[in-house]
């Protein structure tokens, strides 16, 4: 009987005030880009931008993405993989733990993912991926990154700015509401975005 690897991470919006943060929980055992799905439809990144994943520790940087060379910008030393030829428990452990999702190379939003626990079992009785908890919304798309996302909210925060009817016309009056995360609603719709996600960038319209 095969062993499968039951991963719980803790992951954050980096950058953001209050914290915009997920638990969640995957199987180890597939690719790395699936990792990226999960990632993206927890923080409602849905507009199909290019991503990578780094990792950052021992002084090098290795950058795991589509296609090797799509993260033009980094420093010609980096390292580079395809997320479509790693697991993910080959990539993040428990002698490696963190790793940095980047996503949309002009808003460059940051999702630091660590490793909380893993556990090997012999069947996987749970549905995977799973959310178990979380708070705020998560991103909104060409805000111009986190900094963006913060002015956003403080505009909300006063509707007499000249910005808020702007922003009102632009979301046809639905101002989506910073702070709310709802764990059902999150879990009922995860498998349903992430196969949308993985036909976006299996089939490479990017």
């Amino acid at each position: 009987m095969a062993n499968h690897y039951v991963y719980r991470f803790n992951s954050k919006l980096v950058g953001c005030k209050p914290k915009i943060w997920r638990n969640f929980r995957v199987d180890g055992d597939k690719p790395l880009d699936q990792l990226a799905y999960v990632i993206m439809a927890l923080y409602e990144m849905d507009e199909g931008h290019l991503f990578n994943f780094e990792d950052r520790t021992d002084g090098e940087l290795i950058s795991y993405e589509m296609s090797p060379g799509t993260r033009v910008d980094l420093c010609s030393d980096a390292t580079r993989y395809s997320v479509f030829d790693r697991k993910i428990r080959s990539v993040i452990n428990e002698d490696n733990p963190q790793l940095m999702f980047v996503y949309d190379f002009g808003c460059n939003w940051e999702v630091l993912i660590e490793l909380q626990h893993c556990e090997i079992v012999d069947d996987l009785t749970q549905e995977m991926p799973q959310v178990e908890e979380g708070e705020g919304y998560g991103i909104i798309e060409d805000l111009q990154g986190v900094e963006g996302l913060m002015r956003f909210k403080q505009m909300l925060e006063s509707a007499d700015s000249n910005d808020y009817q702007y922003y009102c016309d632009w979301f046809e009056g639905q101002l989506p509401d910073l702070s709310n995360f709802d764990l059902a609603k999150c879990n009922s719709n995860l498998h349903d975005k992430i196969t949308k996600l993985e036909n976006h960038y299996r089939i490479g319209d990017y």
